[in-house]
């Protein structure tokens, strides 16, 4: 009868295992005021800008390929590096139904008030139902006058003129965001006090 070799036993390696901070999984550092961007570790310098929402279900073919040429040459001549995000906030009719609501109390029409009740409820179901989509585009730079350069590179190439694909945004924009970023489950709603927003 052969005897069963008893096989080794296998030493336990204990791992051992560090909780992350928060400087471990966000890269922010601070907000650079001077340049108006935010420093992240290593000397990264980062900013947000918006990219502008066309019709393109209506834009005739020629604007279509101008602001596909644009996006090209921009590819070509900018050395940076760039990321496109698009985000969705829920979409607030707060205030216009309370507007609606204050000319709703002054009519005594009856047919007026029902149109007016009717406008009332469509805007609760698209507050309940509808998104809007946003979208940004980050530029990066390592240190701050090669940051300085590609955002004015962008600027330059895709910033104004015919072919404006982006625009600056506000600090406060900026910093919403990133909490949406870093908080993607959480409801941030899209300031629409932005100037220049119905644009």
């Amino acid at each position: 009868m052969k005897k069963e070799k008893k096989k080794p036993e296998k030493k336990k390696t204990e791992e051992k295992r560090f909780d992350k901070t928060t400087l471990d999984v966000l890269p922010i550092r601070y907000y650079d005021e001077e340049i108006e961007s935010f420093v992240l570790k290593d000397d990264l310098y980062m900013d947000l800008l918006e990219v502008i929402l066309k019709d393109r279900v209506n834009a005739s073919e020629d604007e279509i390929e101008y602001d596909i040429l644009t996006l090209a040459k921009f590819y070509k001549v900018y050395p940076g590096a760039v990321k496109w995000i698009a985000l969705n906030f829920p979409v607030d009719t707060h205030v216009q139904r309370v507007n609606k609501s204050k000319i709703l109390e002054r009519t005594n029409d009856p047919v007026r008030r029902k149109w007016i009740q009717r406008q009332i409820r469509e805007m609760e179901k698209i507050d309940a139902n509808t998104q809007k989509r946003e979208s940004y585009l980050q530029i990066f730079g390592q240190g701050k006058e090669q940051f300085i350069k590609n955002r004015n590179k962008v600027k330059a190439e895709i910033g104004r003129g015919r072919g404006n694909i982006v625009r600056e945004i506000s600090k406060e924009k900026k910093f919403m965001v990133i909490y949406k970023l870093s908080n993607m489950s959480s409801i941030v709603r899209a300031q629409e006090s932005e100037e220049g927003y119905y644009e």
